[in-house]
């Protein structure tokens, strides 16, 4: 079924160590499956995914938790992965939110790839206030 969704490879994980180990390796992976409840706490495993996110920002990360009310195939958490499943994943539901993660990693890398130098907004040089340069 992997395969048919064009993953190329999978890790799983079940804790902040794995997460750990698999930096060791992750370029080698282009999905990761995280089991959200097996972390201490919600926020050790916001912070081991955020760091994770910044390292390997091109592995898509779905995770699972049996506390989450429904699945979430939305970017809006895109800094910590790129999809949410409610646990137990059927096939067909993982099928979609692979598809999903792929898109939302695409957006994930594209929002993070300009240079820092770059100003966040830019205006027309007709729009700068008087006085400022442009």
């Amino acid at each position: 079924m992997l395969r048919d969704a064009s993953v190329e490879s999978c890790a799983t994980s079940c804790s902040a160590e794995d997460i750990a180990q698999l930096t060791e390796v992750s370029n080698t992976f282009s999905h990761i499956v995280i089991n959200i409840d097996a972390f201490d706490s919600v926020d050790r495993a916001v912070d081991t995914l955020m760091t994770f996110r910044t390292s390997f920002p091109t592995v898509r990360v779905l995770m699972v938790s049996s506390v989450v009310l429904n699945d979430d195939l939305g970017g809006h958490r895109k800094q910590v992965g790129d999809v949410t499943l409610r646990a137990p994943v059927s096939s067909e539901r993982l099928k979609i939110a692979l598809q999903a993660a792929d898109a939302n990693n695409r957006d994930w890398t594209a929002s993070i790839t300009p240079s820092q130098s770059e100003p966040c907004l830019q205006f027309p040089r007709s729009t700068y206030p008087e006085g400022l340069p442009g």
